[in-house]
């Protein structure tokens, strides 16, 4: 039988072996932690905070629009998706996360993040 924790075969290796198709073996799921359930709490929170766009209403939604210009300078419509490689993709994430916006207050996107993180992590302590 297929044992997940086998440090010296992984999950696929295994299934290989055995003449198992390896999506047809599945894990246990476990369940989530308390800390994690309230985090995910507190982010479904803050999201609710944002309302939704009406579909087919560009206008509603500005800062998606101004992200999908900014990611095409980067990434054009013609870019093979194949030939990008995660450092590329990472340096890109990297560049829109470290660039001030004005919705924002002149502040990054890092930046803002990274003080939500932190006021979470304040209320759960």
């Amino acid at each position: 039988m297929v044992e997940p924790a086998n440090p010296e075969l992984s999950t696929g290796k295994q299934c290989r072996l055995l003449s198992i198709p390896r999506p047809s073996f599945y894990c246990t799921p476990k369940g989530e932690t308390a800390l994690n359930l309230m985090l995910m709490r507190q982010v479904d929170e803050q999201f609710l905070e944002t309302p939704f766009c009406d579909p087919q209403a560009p206008w509603q939604k500005g800062t998606v629009e101004n992200t999908n210009n900014r990611l095409r300078r980067y990434l054009p419509r013609s870019t093979e998706p194949t030939a990008l490689t995660n450092r590329y993709l990472r340096s890109i994430c990297h560049r829109l996360n470290s660039t001030p916006r004005k919705c924002i207050g002149c502040r990054t996107p890092a930046e803002v993040f990274e003080y939500h993180l932190i006021e979470i992590q304040n209320q759960l302590e």
